[in-house]
């Protein structure tokens, strides 16, 4: 992209955040719809080493792609802080309104649901559980602490649980980066990738890196689609060749530690696809697609446990391409069923996309 203007590439920025959200999501949904982790009164149904291409290829779509979740961060650091050149008191207490509304209520909505329907399913469906999972009726105070935070009980909101734990604590991270600019995401992110003690519920360290990442951009007023552009090519590069050495270190010591250096190379290359796309006018960013993000990311983990379950018990798949032409087609409806829902949702109440989805 040669002879872009300041406000070209500002709008080409804000596009592409718009644009990145949904394959982000997608990305999500593929990660959870695993045939081989799919249990049912204790029993697996699917050993992925019997199946050599399909093991290849959910490595891939697992670690390779494993860039989703932290890109969110980086996408949510940046927004949190854009447009508050001084993030006074004031603009702290705005934002954390804003965000009372938009995730702390969907936050204990759905888990409120997700108890509710985990109810039903060990009253009536008891057979078709995994069995590994303490009846809701037996829960003590632990529990249910454990289901509205160290869990939580609907496991993709532990992103929303740890998202505004860092938003709590944004004015020490804005401090830090006006005081020392890039320096101290340099130290998280030494510690998340050479060290990543266990996460303490609430505090990612993959999170804090990125969210502090994103919000070192924002702060400083740069624009990351302009900084990485001129070295697309060089990037994509990088990322092709961590990407081989992953499946070579398949298995050793080092790959969690290698797969955490192939996550921001593969960030980076994401968002450059994205803005390159929209840039030559290949597709447009779709504020629906971008606004029904949120709403599948949080829904997809019921019906994908239970779609998972229904298709190794009840179809034949006896083959690696059997595996991954249901992933795909599972993956679709996943996704397809959460659009159609926050579609008519939106439409027909929004009240409850405010419960839901925060009104998005």
């Amino acid at each position: 992209m040669k002879n872009v203007s300041v406000d070209t590439y500002e709008k080409l920025q804000s596009d592409t955040i718009k644009l990145v959200r949904f394959p982000l999501i997608v990305g999500v949904v593929m990660l959870h719809v695993a045939f081989e982790r799919a249990v049912i009164g204790g029993e697996t149904f699917i050993d992925a080493a019997n199946f050599p291409f399909y093991d290849y290829y959910k490595f891939f779509v697992d670690k390779v792609l494993a860039f989703r979740i932290p890109l969110y961060f980086f996408i949510s650091g940046y927004l949190f802080f854009n447009r508050a050149d001084h993030f006074t008191k004031s603009d702290y207490i705005k934002k954390l309104k804003r965000r009372k509304d938009t995730l702390l209520i969907p936050y204990l909505s759905w888990i409120v649901i997700t108890i509710a329907v985990l109810s039903v399913q060990q009253l009536f469906m008891g057979d078709f559980s995994s069995g590994a999972n303490k009846p809701i009726v037996e829960w003590g105070w632990y529990h249910v602490y454990a289901a509205f935070w160290a869990g939580p009980v609907l496991g993709p909101l532990w992103f929303v649980r740890d998202l505004l734990v860092l938003m709590v604590l944004s004015p020490a991270l804005y401090f830090l980066i006006k005081r020392f600019k890039i320096a101290p995401v340099i130290v998280f992110a030494i510690v998340w990738l050479l060290y990543a003690p266990s996460d303490i519920p609430g505090i990612s360290y993959a999170g804090l890196t990125f969210f502090g990442l994103g919000a070192y951009f924002s702060i400083t007023k740069r624009n990351f689609v302009k900084t990485f552009a001129p070295y697309s090519w060089q990037i994509y590069g990088l990322f092709a060749l961590l990407a081989a050495g992953m499946f070579l270190l398949r298995g050793t010591a080092i790959e969690p530690y290698y797969q955490r250096a192939l996550i921001p190379v593969g960030s980076i290359c994401l968002v450059l696809i994205c803005s390159h796309l929209l840039y030559k006018k290949v597709c447009k960013a779709s504020d629906t697609l971008a606004n029904a993000s949120f709403f599948i990311y949080v829904y997809h983990q019921l019906p994908t446990a239970v779609l998972i379950k229904l298709a190794v018990k009840f179809v034949p798949m006896q083959s690696s391409w059997m595996l991954v032409a249901m992933h795909l087609l599972c993956t679709t409806v996943v996704v397809g069923v959460g659009l159609v829902g926050y579609l008519l949702i939106r439409r027909y109440s929004p009240l409850l996309l405010k419960l839901l989805s925060g009104g998005r």
